[in-house]
């Protein structure tokens, strides 16, 4: 096999690879969304987060499956082609939004937490006094 011809195959193995990653980061997108959205509501919803979850596990065993082959492909120091270029810019523009959604998200919960804080803390401390005077009764 030529040089030339193993540089094309390693470049369509990193096309296949992305594809897939994308595949994964649209779902991851789309899964942000919908928290930041629900959050944004006032509701949380655990099962989006735990799919969230499960989908960025498979992203990171994916990155460590096609660790390999990506270090040849830095190691062929070749110029990525238009569609391997556009598709890597695309992922780039996944991420950097997911990682806007989930900061926004996290900045709704943060608020939320502060609005409720007082809340739960009074509500504990009248069950400690609630508690504390059926002790004294009993």
């Amino acid at each position: 096999m030529t040089n030339r011809h193993s540089n094309s195959v390693l470049e369509q193995e990193m096309i296949d690879c992305l594809r897939r990653q994308k595949a994964y980061y649209d779902q991851a997108t789309l899964i942000a969304d919908e928290i930041t959205n629900t959050m944004q509501s006032g509701v949380a919803d655990e099962s989006a987060l735990t799919k969230l979850k499960a989908i960025l596990e498979e992203v990171a065993g994916w990155e460590t499956r096609t660790q390999g082959m990506r270090q040849r492909w830095r190691d062929a120091g070749k110029t990525p082609s238009d569609e391997l270029s556009q598709l890597l810019k695309t992922i780039e523009g996944q991420l950097l939004h997911m990682m806007e959604t989930i900061a926004m998200a996290e900045g709704t919960a943060l608020e939320a937490k502060g609005r409720l804080q007082p809340q739960m803390s009074e509500a504990a401390r009248r069950r400690k006094m609630q508690a504390a005077y059926g002790q004294q009764q009993g």
